[in-house]
């Protein structure tokens, strides 16, 4: 959370402003009848906490409640994502919506279920919305893949169309199921190994009671000579 978020809304609107008066011809802007565009703060929060920095902007300023009216002031509007519940986004059911949705922290299965359910959403918006919606996309799903999968997904989704939405969903379900598969089977490796690795010492350790050398300790384990003089040193404290 940023305690300063109405100082950076500040920044951010003044130089709005800088650029339209920039590529704003000076006849035009000196005119009685110019006026700057308005520009309205929105703050899109998706964090575990709830929100409390301040939405005025004029109660980060000290002694603030001495100038009334007189002091600059403006208030942004904050989206707290996590507050709302699943029903009332997809009965917004629009582009933002389906973000706001898909924003919130949630495993694959949740992703992929919730997509599943956005799919008329997503049929409905411009192509240009859903182009856009897919690139977002990509910018949620690839961070929690390997480089290989993250390929993947581009993939998916380059080639997928608004026409054939629940198509997307359901091959980027696929993607992903491929990936949790490949991290349990690594797992499932990784456990194998360390029980070897486990029963090697073990058996090292049984076999220098009993006297053996490194020799034939190391024909019985697979261990190496400073693994097995790594023990016998543990051993004899």
């Amino acid at each position: 959370m940023d305690f300063q978020m109405p100082m950076r809304l500040l920044f951010y609107m003044t130089e709005v402003w800088r650029d339209v008066l920039k590529n704003t011809d000076k006849s035009e802007f000196k005119r009685k009848s110019f006026r700057l565009p308005a520009v309205i703060p929105i703050v899109l929060y998706n964090g575990k906490n709830k929100w409390t920095a301040k939405t005025s902007f004029r109660e980060i300023l000290s002694g603030y409640e001495l100038f009334e009216d007189n002091i600059l002031n403006f208030n942004y509007m904050l989206f707290d994502i996590n507050r709302y519940s699943d029903e009332e986004l997809y009965s917004v059911s629009n582009l933002v919506s389906a973000v706001f949705l898909l924003d919130q922290e949630m495993d694959e299965d949740e992703l992929i279920r919730r997509l599943r359910k956005l799919i008329y959403i997503l049929k409905k918006i411009s192509p240009e919305q859903f182009n856009v919606f897919k690139q977002w996309l990509k910018k949620i799903v690839k961070p929690r893949l390997t480089e290989d999968m993250q390929k993947e997904v581009d993939e998916v989704l380059d080639r997928s169309d608004q026409e054939e939405v629940d198509f997307m969903v359901s091959n980027l379900g696929k993607t992903l199921e491929k990936m949790e598969r490949k991290a349990t089977e690594k797992g499932i490796e990784k456990g194998i190994e360390k029980g070897i690795e486990k029963k090697a010492k073990e058996t090292a350790i049984k076999a220098i009671e009993m006297g053996m050398n490194n020799e034939v300790i190391i024909k019985l384990t697979g261990l190496t000579d400073e693994d097995i003089d790594f023990i016998r040193k543990v051993q004899s404290h």
